[in-house]
């Protein structure tokens, strides 16, 4: 055997030596998605009437209000919000950072100038070279290709991040549009409590002149016209600060002022039932973190994939000059070089720091699991809150409507039995707070229930509709 050949018998015993030591490191553990959708439930444990019952047809969040004006804001928030159009701009530049990782897989060509000034046994000179350099690693693991694919699948996962904050907006203004109304409502139920107690006050007053009540009476009632006062300030503020938040979230200055008609009970419609499975499909949230899974499983793979031999290849072409004008380097005193170079390299010592980043990669993607797991179990609990709770509520309505007729019938009962000296000022305004009471109660389960059904639209995975393509 020649030496020639020894030596390729060696170098090819060395790289095979090589491989199956960075080989023998590729042990990435994996957990796949569909393990943590094992045992997602075929179909929903609250059952009721209400969720069953037939629907019109029900495919966006603008679907879930029959409101124009709010429509228009929800629109213009979309344009507006600031909040949402930093996370479209950090899109923007994720989008735009993918092709420098893609850019790693080919070739990278540089055109080069230089000039060496030099001196050397009392004489200078000097020289120019002129022409390409190439430099290319080969991708022969897929190590690059995993590094691009985790990339693009962090930049999808924002991506869903985006649609769910548009989602999240939305969301959020009906239900300060739900809370506008139940405290336009609470300043009505109020302003009617007051009312009726200047109204007691008269009666008390004329049963005081005439001797049939003594003055405890009156200061009584003032008392709770004193407190149903603040009570109405109270309300009246908030009221203020939920119009505020308002022109907030559309990304105007804040103000005061009203921007949607809070009078009538706003019309939100019970979203239709979805099966889990769809669920899945629709969430944002989800499918951010199963990109976000796929994305840390890809990193994974590419560190470990770091532990094996890189070939690298470098070259350039050119022209050289050693002396004299600088256009002589394209004339004919320039001479034409080029140069070809691959080499093969192999981790053998770096402290364990290469495979302490593969280990590090497997543990987060075993953390990104867990994470993927926990918006999961998430979103099948409230989904299965907001249907539960639309139960709830229902029923709820339904009592609270029958004890407002009996608080009307007993606050009438008592009103003539004052008159009659049956029962003292107390009795009486002790029956008028009991009927204002169920009012109050009665309006906050109404607000409730029209909260918790944007919030179940929210938990099916039912979208705000796309009109803005920014990005």
């Amino acid at each position: 055997m020649s030496i020639d050949s020894r030596r390729v018998a060696t170098l090819g015993w060395l790289l095979a030596a090589l491989l199956q030591a960075g080989c023998s490191s590729l042990t990435a553990p994996e957990r796949s998605a569909e393990q943590a959708r094992v045992d997602l439930p075929v179909r929903w444990q609250a059952e009721s009437a209400s969720v069953v019952e037939e629907q019109p047809f029900f495919d966006s969040l603008d679907d879930l209000f029959r409101h124009p004006r709010l429509a228009e804001l929800l629109h213009e928030a979309q344009r507006a919000n600031p909040d949402l159009n930093q996370l479209a701009l950090r899109l923007k530049a994720s989008g735009l950072l993918l092709k420098p990782v893609d850019a790693r897989r080919y070739p990278a060509l540089d055109l080069a100038w230089n000039k060496t000034r030099s001196y050397r046994d009392y004489s200078h000179s000097q020289a120019y070279e002129f022409g390409l350099n190439l430099a290319w690693e080969l991708d022969l693991w897929g190590k690059l290709a995993d590094q691009g694919a985790a990339a693009r699948t962090e930049d999808a996962a924002l991506a869903q991040d985006y649609a769910a904050a548009r989602n999240a907006l939305s969301v959020v203004i009906l239900r300060t549009w739900v809370e506008a109304w139940s405290l336009q409502a609470s300043l009505r139920n109020q302003q009617q409590q007051l009312e009726a107690l200047e109204q007691i006050e008269r009666i008390v007053l004329d049963s005081y002149r005439g001797g049939g009540v003594p003055l405890e009476d009156l200061s009584a009632v003032r008392l709770e016209q004193q407190s149903a006062r603040a009570d109405l300030m109270a309300s009246t503020e908030a009221l203020a600060r939920n119009r505020r938040s308002l022109h907030l979230l559309l990304g105007r200055m804040p103000k005061a002022t009203q921007l949607v008609d809070e009078a009538p009970l706003p019309e939100i419609l019970m979203p239709p039932r979805q099966l889990p499975a769809r669920v899945l499909a629709r969430r944002p949230d989800i499918q951010a973190a199963f990109h976000r899974l796929q994305a840390l499983d890809a990193q994974t793979r590419a560190s470990y994939k770091a532990l094996l031999p890189s070939i690298n290849l470098s070259g350039n072409l050119g022209r050289s000059a050693a002396s004299g004008a600088m256009s002589t380097l394209f004339g004919g005193a320039g001479d034409g070089v080029w140069s070809l170079v691959g080499g093969i390299t192999q981790p053998l010592f770096n402290a364990g720091s290469l495979r302490a980043q593969a280990q590090a990669a497997a543990a987060d993607a075993e953390g990104g699991w867990w994470a993927y797991r926990k918006v999961l179990l998430t979103a099948v609990q409230e989904v299965e809150n907001a249907l539960a709770q639309e139960q709830s509520l229902s029923q709820q309505l339904q009592r609270l409507h029958a004890a407002q007729t009996q608080a009307q019938r007993l606050q009438q009962l008592y009103e003539d039995r004052y008159r009659s000296g049956l029962v003292d000022i107390l009795d009486l305004i002790d029956a008028r707070l009991k009927l204002l009471q169920t009012n109050a109660r009665l309006i906050q389960a109404k607000a409730a229930r029209l909260d918790n059904r944007v919030l179940l639209a929210q938990a099916l995975g039912f979208a705000v509709e796309k009109h803005d393509e920014r990005i």
